[in-house]
């Protein structure tokens, strides 16, 4: 495959390639403790799926499992971290092919940043602050209402946008920038579907996860091959697309 863009070399883009994989596993490993901790039903992009005593039955729930949920917390939080390289080294691979692309995927993986580090905050650390202050029927009542609020939704949209548009911007920018199979584009767009219609539970998540590692492991093993020396394909001259 004749590409478009140098592949990215150096230990820097070695690591930033490892933790684009590790974007998706993170993302697992939270939400397994967290629908542990919360025996309820999906979440989809940070919101609960039922309200009402449900809302308080998941509170309950934490309340027993304040150390699971933590851990959950603890993986968000990472998340942030781990895909801020993955952001810079995508936008670095679909620079030259498809700019106009990977300029917006740069901006929906920066908010996927911030989401990741709002979320951890005001859903996740948020419902321990609350649990360790007041009655357990107390802090649902204020969860809930919280999530409700114009000023809490508003600061949400950045998870909204980071969740539902990085990665399939992404795998869309590299594909035009041939750095990744259409095979793996589709990979990406079929774990969005997954996430967007299904929301996240014990089934569907490692699903999607699993979907998301697939579609960007071709874009990975091209930096990690290109960092061992192996030849990782001929870039051709930069041509503009959107």
């Amino acid at each position: 495959m004749t590409r478009i863009t140098e592949v990215p070399r150096g230990p820097a883009a070695r690591l930033a390639a490892l933790c684009l994989l590790a974007v998706p596993v993170l993302l697992l490993l939270m939400d397994i403790p967290r629908m542990v901790a919360e025996r309820t039903g999906a979440l989809t992009f940070g919101f609960e799926d039922t309200g009402g005593d449900n809302f308080t039955a998941a509170t309950t729930s934490i309340q027993g499992h304040t150390a699971i949920f933590g851990v959950a917390t603890v993986l968000t939080l990472l998340t942030a971290f781990v895909a801020a390289p993955a952001v810079v080294l995508g936008w670095r691979m679909a620079k030259d092919g498809a700019p106009v692309l990977a300029g917006i995927a740069a901006f929906a993986g920066v908010c996927f940043v911030l989401g990741r580090a709002i979320h951890a905050s005001i859903y996740f650390g948020l419902h321990l602050f609350l649990l360790d202050n007041v009655e357990v029927g107390e802090a649902a009542r204020l969860m809930e209402q919280l999530q409700l609020h114009w000023a809490m939704l508003l600061v949400l949209v950045p998870t909204i946008i980071g969740l539902s548009l990085w990665l399939p911007l992404l795998a869309g920018s590299l594909y035009r920038a041939r750095m990744i199979p259409l095979w793996a584009l589709l990979c990406v767009i079929g774990a969005m579907a997954v996430l967007v219609v299904l929301g996240s539970s014990f089934m569907t998540t490692p699903i999607f996860a699993g979907l998301f590692i697939a579609g960007l492991w071709p874009a990975a093993a091209l930096v990690l091959r290109n960092g061992s020396g192996e030849p990782a394909g001929e870039a051709a001259p930069a041509v503009a697309a959107v």
